[in-house]
Parts: C-alpha cells; structure tokens; sequence
C-alpha cells in the first residue's frame, strides 16, 4: 500500500468516528410531537369554561336560598306555627306587625256561601272550601289601616268583615245567617299579594280571613299596617248582626 493511499483510509476512518451513527427519526414511531405549553393551555381553558358555566348555573338560580324562578324556596318550606287562640279565631293581628302563617292545618268552617251572603263581591259559588285562617283586628279608630297580604306560594286571598261580637275564646264567630250593610264585607282575590284598607274614626273590631279559593295550603306573610296607607278599596264602619 502507497503512503498517499494509506493516509486516505485514516482519513476516512478518523471521519468515521467523528461523526458517528446518524439520529433515528423517532417521528414515525411517536406521532406528531405536542408542545407542553399547549397542554397547560388547554386545561387552563377548560378550567375557565366550567368556571364560567358554573356562575352562569348560579345567576340562573338567582343566588342562595333561591329556586329557578327566583322565589325563595326557603320561604315556602319553612315551618310555619299558628297559636289558635279557639275553633274560629287563629290569632290577633296587630298594628304594624307582621305574622308568617300558614292555611295548613286550619280551620274548614267558612266558604264561598258565608261570604256570598256577607255580601262579599266577587265570591265564587262553590269555592273556597278549604281550611282558613281568621284573625281578629282590633282597629285604633285612627283612620286608615291597610292590610297586606303576601303569598307567593299559592294565590291565597284575603276577606275582612266588622264583627264586635267575638271577645275572646269561645265566643260568638258569624255564620252563613249573619247580616251586614252592603259594602262592609271587603274580599280581594289578587295573585300573590292583595292588599285592602279599613277605615275607621272610632276603635273597631273587625275579623279578617285568609283562605285559598281551590283550597290552596301555603305559607303566607300578613300585616297591619296603622297610621296610613294606599291601595286596596274600601273598609266597612258597622259591627255586623250574628
């Protein structure tokens, strides 16, 4: 061998080390390679969406306590604890107070022919033959007092007669026979709040009922309020006859 052609073989050899085995592709066997930046991405996306969906979800519910519609659930399920004071009368009502009652576990002593012959406009016949509540109300003689009926769990409605016969437990409550002058029986049958006024210049005793037209049982806020207020119509000045 010639000293020109060993030199090459070194030459070559030497190269051959140097560079060595060439890489292997390991694309065909791996896929496509992903850059781990856009998995933190994505996730931190997917993060934001079920946030988002989830606040969406609360403000559709209108808040805690609050159903789909946006009445209070709560409200509605609440136990409601009426005293009943005897057979007819379930409590007195007083100026500017509030009670959260409910028709539940009434009485089922008045219905549509007590309140037709009271003289009641707008009474139904055949209804309201459920349980009521009936309260007494002792009127200041101030004036105006208006009575706020809210019950946004069922449509109950509100009637209102003046009635000096009941003293106490155990007295005299009206019946189907009773009499008063045309215009003293107040009935409103709003849905959901109804609201009437009584008006009297001397203190007066009147009883007020609370009662659902089909027999509605629902959870229910009154309140007396003296010294003044709107709506409704108007409140009667006799005492009714038993």
């Amino acid at each position: 061998m010639s000293t020109v052609h060993a030199s090459i073989t070194l030459t070559a050899i030497a190269l051959t080390f140097s560079c060595g085995t060439p890489d292997k592709d390991d694309t065909g066997k791996s896929g496509p390679t992903r850059d781990v930046g856009d998995d933190t991405a994505a996730a931190a996306d997917t993060d934001a969406d079920a946030d988002a969906d989830a606040d969406a979800d609360a403000d559709a519910d209108g808040g805690p306590g609050l159903d789909d519609t946006g009445a209070d659930g709560g409200y509605c399920d609440d136990l409601a604890t009426v005293p009943g004071i005897d057979a007819c009368v379930a409590d007195r009502l007083q100026c500017n107070r509030s009670v959260m009652h409910t028709t539940e576990g009434g009485t089922n002593i008045f219905n549509a022919t007590h309140y037709t012959n009271w003289g009641c406009d707008g009474a139904p016949p055949g209804k309201y033959n459920g349980a009521e509540r009936v309260y007494i109300f002792h009127h200041p003689g101030t004036g105006e007092v208006t009575l706020d009926l809210d019950s946004p769990c069922e449509d109950l409605n509100i009637i209102a007669i003046p009635w000096s016969e009941w003293a106490g437990a155990g007295t005299t409550c009206p019946t189907e026979a009773s009499v008063f002058v045309p215009g003293e029986c107040i009935h409103r049958k709003r849905d959901g709040h109804d609201q009437i006024r009584l008006s009297a210049d001397v203190a007066q005793d009147f009883l007020v009922f609370i009662e659902g037209m089909a027999g509605q049982l629902a959870n229910y806020e009154l309140t007396a309020q003296c010294g003044g207020g709107g709506g409704g119509g108007g409140g009667g000045g006799g005492t009714g006859t038993p």
